[in-house]
């Protein structure tokens, strides 16, 4: 433990269980921060939990003080059920709720958190993504409040295009609702700063950007299979279909007419209808492999060509730590400080995208020299220990006096 730390009792609240081996990035992320976290203070979890979502990962359940896991009921499975859930989802964003937020729900989560602030008495008490904010009413004034916003610019719903302006209105009004609350609002890049200054110019918003456990050992640089591309993501999130999309629709087929053995895998979970539609012609299609490492083992680039939402993607800093070849837009390496040419090839268009994956598949000296760079470069950028000490200065900063809290997050990172 670092010297002259003050420890502190802190109180997560998570959308869903924390896991190393997690379903998507955030899930994994969060595990492994808590985790460093733990070490630190004394860190009381609880969240929300699907019935057919794994529970809290357990070396985390271990190192906490308790962990209490609120099952979100199931919709279930009939067409009147479904009709219902629906209806119920709507209503929810006509008064104003996103709809990610009304999925991630559950009546017995505001009193367990009154009770816990009530008997527990943390000295912060913390929760990680907007949708949380949902339940900030059941935290006192008194009590130090921050919220994590790992992606301010979108709701992550799945909503019909004509719900999509109700859609982004709500997301912006719990937004500007989570600001009035709370006494720090936490981002992971200069951009997502501003697209929160933009809801509420007085937020004060603290700039801590994600940290990433480095395996002990890069998979293949250059990959078992020469000419094959990779994109890992959770199809629940509506930027990685847009992206999958996009490299099965326009990028591949460049890269396929001047390499036609190409081949592309998209990994994921949350099977979603349009990217298993987009199987065959050299594209496979895997939802929920127990390790996705063997898969970027093999892959010869590694490919994020997203262009929607806001964050750091967890899939990027997975590729950069386990040493693969990776071709980015400059969106997906938001908040990363990464040189292009030498630790990533960049594209903005689907033409630029192409061009460099086909470079990389043709060229097994220059992806081998891209990815070792790449894994040098997190080495050295994605320790986790600078990312847990600034979580330590803010959870000092706000047990100091109510007046000190908010002046403390003027200054820009």
């Amino acid at each position: 433990m670092p010297d002259e730390l003050q420890v502190k009792k802190v109180l997560v609240a998570a959308p869903f269980p924390p896991r190393l081996d997690g379903r998507h990035g955030g899930s994994r992320s969060l595990a492994q921060l808590l985790l460093r976290l733990c070490e630190r203070h004394s860190i009381g979890l609880i969240v929300l939990k699907a019935h057919d979502e794994q529970g809290v990962d357990e070396n985390l359940r271990a190192c906490c003080a308790f962990v209490e896991e609120v099952e979100i009921p199931p919709p279930g499975d009939s067409p009147v059920a479904r009709l219902v859930n629906r209806a119920r989802l709507r209503a929810a964003l006509v008064r104003g709720v996103p709809t990610w937020a009304a999925l991630r729900s559950a009546d017995g989560l505001a009193g367990r958190l009154e009770e816990l602030v009530r008997t527990w008495r943390p000295d912060v008490v913390q929760f990680d993504y907007r949708i949380m904010g949902q339940y900030l009413p059941a935290i006192p004034r008194s009590t130090p409040k921050l919220l994590v916003d790992l992606d301010p610019v979108s709701s992550d719903a799945k909503v019909a295009s004509l719900l999509a302006p109700l859609e982004a209105r709500a997301w912006s009004a719990l937004g500007r609702s989570v600001a009035r609350q709370v006494d720090a609002l936490v981002v992971l890049t200069e951009h997502d700063r501003a697209t929160i200054e933009e809801l509420d110019p007085a937020a004060p918003v603290a700039c801590i950007p994600l940290g990433y456990d480095i395996p002990e050992r890069p998979l293949n640089p250059a990959g078992t299979n020469d000419h094959e591309i990779i994109y890992v993501g959770s199809f629940i999130h509506p930027p990685n279909v847009d992206a999958a999309m996009r490299l099965v629709e326009n990028i591949f087929p460049r890269v396929k007419a001047r390499v036609p053995d190409a081949t592309l895998r998209l990994v994921g979970s949350y099977a979603s209808a349009r990217v298993d539609a987009a199987r065959g012609a050299g594209v496979e299609v895997l939802h929920d492999v127990p390790d996705v490492r063997p898969y970027l083992d093999a892959a010869a680039v590694f490919v994020a060509p997203i262009r929607k939402g806001g964050g750091m993607r967890v899939k990027v800093l997975e590729a950069l730590a386990h040493g693969k070849a990776l071709v980015a837009t400059p969106l997906s390496i938001q908040g990363l400080d990464l040189e292009a040419g030498r630790h990533v090839f960049v594209g903005t268009t689907d033409a630029e995208l192409a061009d460099a994956i086909v470079e990389l598949l043709l060229d097994r000296e220059r992806r081998t020299a891209l990815a070792t760079a790449g894994r040098d470069w997190a080495e050295t950028h994605l320790e986790l220990e600078p990312c847990a000490r600034a979580y330590d200065e803010l959870y000092r900063s706000l047990t100091e006096a109510p007046t000190v809290r908010r002046a403390v997050l003027a200054p820009r990172d």
